[in-house]
C-alpha cells in the first residue's frame, strides 16, 4: 500500500471516501501502537517499583503478608467500598 501522500487527489466521492477511510485506519493503527508502547512502559515501571519495594522490605518480616491475608484485606476493602472503580 502506498503512503497517503503519494496518492493522487481523489476524483470522485467514492475515491474521497476510500481515502478518508484509509487515513483514519492508518491513524487509528498508529495510535493503538503508541498506546501499547505506553502501557508496556507503565507495566515495566510498575514492576520495577514493586521489585524495589520488595528489596527494601526484604529484612522486615512485619512488612510481609501471606497471600491469604492480602486477599482478605482486598475483600474487606471492596466490601467497605474503599477500592476505586
Amino acid at each position: 500500500m502506498r503512503p497517503v501522500a503519494e496518492k493522487p487527489f481523489p476524483s470522485s466521492t467514492e475515491d474521497l471516501e476510500a481515502l478518508i477511510r484509509q487515513v483514519l485506519h492508518e491513524e487509528l493503527a498508529n495510535l493503538l501502537e503508541r498506546s501499547r508502547i505506553e502501557i508496556a512502559l507503565e507495566d515495566e515501571n510498575l514492576a520495577c517499583d514493586a521489585l524495589a519495594a520488595l528489596a527494601a522490605d526484604r529484612d522486615r518480616p512485619e512488612a510481609w503478608v501471606s497471600w491469604e491475608q492480602a486477599k482478605a484485606e482486598i475483600a474487606r476493602a471492596e466490601a467497605a467500598g474503599e477500592l476505586p472503580d
